[in-house]
């Protein structure tokens, strides 16, 4: 809609880029601390998850004012839009649940019961699901949009169940795992598990359930996957039509968060505790020019230490990411170290 990159962090406010320019903008306030985000292309609206405020900020993106903060339960963590009704649907990772949240009036009008640490949100628009991550029990909730029911439950057998995103497309639905790194592909008409498509990486394995540290975002319109694995420093892209690996790309330590610029299919890698972030070029098939440019943007070296989620906002859409953090109970803190 409006070309910017948001950041969030732990701050009060996110930080403003201008895609096309990778230009600082001035920040926003976001009310608190903030984990991830989703927008509603309908209202202009950023919907920005407050982590252990318990609560979800609402910002006009017009204004870059705040609408209203609505309050959820247990550490609401990933956030997902549905453009068929405009709901949203917003995982609280400690309660083990999913509030949904009325677009038009803002409101929590329900609350669906899922499985264990709740972590990761995404709609597909193909069958009109919701797709909820649980690295706790390693499996998937798969939430009917309209009636608002769990009508499936999908074990993941390799890796962790971590990220999650879907092909508006064909309709098929990528779990991001860490050891190994890769994605479980899933059939969106059957809501099975029919295949794992490995990047090659094994990734740090202690305590994986506790870990935040793979992403999958999907672009369409080369039909290609981009799955990062923070452990390695790497970014795997695969082929969906061969469900093979294209490419490997190094762009640093701890890169989770991902963003797709869907005008240029350009994606936005930022890193934990960087003072950069790569911009993979645009895709071919197969992707030759996915090379990462480092690109350093006007921020301090403490602002980019406790950047956590990147999102997008390009041509009415929104692409919401997050950055690695450990998932404990108590204080959330610096990376593990491999």
């Amino acid at each position: 809609m409006n070309g910017i990159v948001y950041l969030s962090a732990v701050t009060p406010n996110l930080t403003e880029i201008q895609a096309s320019s990778l230009r600082v903008l001035p920040t926003v306030p976001a009310g608190g601390p903030s984990v991830d985000l989703a927008f509603d292309a309908r209202n202009g609206f950023l919907y920005v998850t407050g982590g252990s405020q318990n609560n979800t900020t609402v910002i006009n993106t017009a204004t870059n004012t705040i609408v209203t903060v609505i309050r959820t339960s247990g550490t609401p963590w990933g956030i997902a839009y549905d453009s068929a009704d405009g709901d949203l649907y917003v995982a609280n990772d400690h309660s083990n649940n999913v509030s949904v949240i009325n677009g038009t009036t803002n409101l929590v009008v329900d609350t669906i019961p899922v499985g264990s640490s709740s972590l990761h949100v995404a709609f597909n628009p193909r069958n009109g699901d919701v797709y909820v991550t649980h690295p706790g029990s390693n499996s998937v909730s798969v939430i009917n949009g309209t009636s608002n029911t769990v009508v499936a439950t999908i074990p993941i057998t390799t890796g962790q169940a971590l990220g999650v995103a879907a092909d508006p497309r064909t309709g098929e639905v990528y779990v991001a795992s860490d050891c190994p790194n890769g994605v479980t592909v899933v059939n969106g008409s059957t809501n099975t598990a029919v295949n794992f498509l490995a990047t090659g990486q094994t990734g740090f394995c202690s305590n994986p359930a506790d870990l935040d540290t793979a992403r999958v975002i999907v672009d369409d319109q080369y039909s290609l996957l981009y799955v990062s694995d923070a452990f390695s420093g790497t970014v795997g892209i695969l082929n969906e039509s061969s469900q093979s690996l294209a490419a490997t790309i190094t762009v640093g330590r701890y890169p989770v968060p991902m963003a797709l610029d869907s005008v240029d299919s350009r994606v936005f890698v930022a890193k934990y505790g960087s003072t950069n972030m790569s911009v993979l070029g645009r895709a071919t098939v197969p992707p030759s020019e996915a090379t990462p440019t480092s690109t350093f943007l006007a921020l301090t070296a403490t602002q980019w230490f406790v950047v956590w989620v990147l999102t997008l906002v390009v041509a009415g859409a929104a692409v919401a990411v997050l950055g690695l953090r450990n998932r404990t109970k108590s204080t959330r803190g610096a990376p593990p170290k491999d």
